[in-house]
């Protein structure tokens, strides 16, 4: 059985992910004024990709915890860890880069010593999902 856990994502986050897709749509604007110009096909798509990108790690930041692997969603980027290499989960407010949403976040270290940090809404029950007790 698998089960899926959202990712909570802080209010500042959010409005820097909201500014920042209104700021992009902003700069290619104007070029709809001008799309005869040769710099309106690639604005167009550098700005159009952006956005995409932004909305899609947004959106589509959660983790999946099957029988025997925990999958992590974030945008494009995936990872699957077996849950048998799970080594230690760790409250932590890092501000390091990582498929998390928030800074409440678990600090999960895998495979000898390699680490990924993930926010879950309902962390006690993620822990609980991964038979790792709770913290």
């Amino acid at each position: 059985m698998e089960r899926r856990f959202e990712s909570k994502c802080d209010t500042w986050f959010s409005i820097i992910i909201f500014s920042s897709v209104l700021v992009t749509a902003g700069v290619l604007w104007p070029a709809f004024y001008y799309p005869e110009h040769w710099m309106f096909i690639p604005m167009f798509v550098l700005c159009a990709g952006t956005i995409a990108l932004l909305l899609w790690v947004t959106f589509g930041t959660y983790y999946v915890i099957s029988d025997s692997v925990l999958r992590i969603y974030h945008g494009p980027f995936r990872w699957n860890i077996p849950l048998k290499t799970i080594e230690d989960i760790v409250v932590t407010r890092s501000i390091i880069s990582s498929p998390a949403l928030s800074m409440d976040r678990l600090r999960i270290t895998y495979n000898s010593g390699r680490k990924v940090m993930i926010s879950p809404v309902q962390q006690q029950e993620f822990l609980h999902a991964v038979n790792f007790g709770s913290l």
